[in-house]
């Protein structure tokens, strides 16, 4: 299948790259941090910036060509799923630069609305060129199951990452914003709870635990380090840092998988033994 479809891959991706760096030049303001990177100080932060997100769409992609096998709709639908499930990660992701640098609010929302909006243009172009139809779905079992999983991974993740900062610090600020982080750290949490609730039906045929470890280290961990790794070249910052943060986020949303997929299990075990 990737052999197939290598050439769309590439096409795509030099595509997503071309629309998110003109957007971002024509519409967004540019931001300038404290602490500047090497990249920014030489010069050469547009030309390492597209090949990081060249790389990103491209993996994006190549994850895209094997999942969507399984995930239930139609090829636009599929795509269309993909893509939001990635721009709110992406929007609420870049937000955070106002907490971490201290960045104007609307810069970063401009910024985050163009990476939102490539993000669905990726997954439409997936969809359309990659994606097979499959359109069987169980809507009373998706409404039923949506109760549930967006909160609960969301409180996990809330949770983890609170109880994280308090036994080993964090780069949120806490103490100084904490309505401001929490609500951030919120929206981390939310959007992960939409991505796995537009993406779960792909992951329908495995255990519990395989979900939970092929979305938290797959699905979403390759995309979620490299994204977080983004900021290297926007400002000096220790790489282990970054990795340390991307992993234990990764840890946070399989632990909240998991406990979504098992209170699931339990209460359609008691549903049928009323």
């Amino acid at each position: 299948m990737l052999k197939k479809k290598w050439k769309s891959i590439f096409i795509i991706s030099v595509a997503c790259t071309v629309f998110n760096v003109a957007a971002h030049a024509m519409f967004a303001p540019v931001v300038k941090y404290d602490n500047p990177s090497f990249f920014t100080e030489h010069n050469i932060f547009g030309v390492t910036a597209a090949l990081f997100l060249f790389v990103m769409y491209v993996l994006l992609a190549i994850v895209f060509v094997y999942f969507q096998r399984n995930l239930l709709g139609t090829k636009i639908r599929k795509g269309l799923r993909y893509g939001i499930s990635f721009g709110c990660l992406w929007f609420f992701s870049v937000l955070g630069m106002c907490l971490v640098a201290n960045s104007p609010l609307k810069a970063e929302l401009l910024v985050g609305f163009f990476d939102f909006l490539t993000a669905i243009v990726l997954g439409l172009l997936l969809g359309k060129y990659i994606a097979s139809n499959n359109e069987t779905i169980n809507l009373v079992e998706n409404k039923r199951r949506s109760f549930l999983v967006i909160p609960t991974i969301l409180i996990v993740y809330v949770l983890g990452r609170y109880i994280a900062y308090i036994y080993f610090g964090s780069e949120l600020p806490y103490e100084t914003k904490f309505w401001l982080s929490i609500l951030w750290t919120m929206g981390i949490g939310f959007s992960m709870g939409v991505a796995y609730y537009l993406l779960q039906s792909g992951l329908r045929y495995y255990s519990s635990i395989k979900k939970s470890v092929i979305f938290g280290f797959v699905i979403l961990g390759i995309n979620w380090i490299i994204f977080n790794l983004f900021t290297i070249i926007l400002v000096k910052v220790p790489l282990i840092e970054l990795i340390i943060l991307a992993v234990s986020d990764i840890l946070l949303s399989v632990f909240g998988i998991f406990f979504f997929e098992f209170i699931y299990a339990k209460l359609n075990f008691a549903t049928q033994n009323r």
